[in-house]
């Protein structure tokens, strides 16, 4: 089987996206959507200041590494927008990522009035 190194998936990305990569790269590692294996020797990725020392990993060449790395350079790429936290994109909808249905149902519920929280009032002392 081919196996794929980080310094190779980290290599043609820009330094100011590195860290962020790799951050990224560790989250899906730990989440098990990369798998992925440490091994001797060390990556530079680049920092603001400095660069960072961090293990090198093997990953199988089977094009979900290239796949992933595709899709989280285009998130790190996009202008950065305020944070909506019900906003989904279609492509999330449409790969299955994001379930319709529930998300329309918090959109209702976040839509929903608020209930009126009765206003403290202070103890008169005696």
């Amino acid at each position: 089987m081919e196996y794929l190194t980080l310094s190779q998936l980290v290599s043609d990305i820009e330094p100011k996206y590195q860290l962020a990569f790799y951050k990224r790269f560790k989250q899906a590692v730990r989440e098990g959507e990369l798998l992925a294996v440490p091994t001797t020797g060390s990556v530079e990725i680049a920092r603001t200041k400095s660069s960072l020392g961090v293990p090198e990993h093997l990953l199988p060449n089977d094009g979900k590494a290239e796949g992933w790395k595709t899709s989280v350079l285009e998130s790190l790429q996009k202008p950065k927008t305020p944070s909506r936290r019900l906003s989904v994109s279609k492509s999330d909808l449409e790969s299955g990522k994001v379930d319709f249905v529930e998300m329309a149902t918090r959109y209702r519920a976040s839509l929903a009035p608020k209930k009126a929280t009765p206003k403290r009032t202070r103890r008169k002392e005696e």
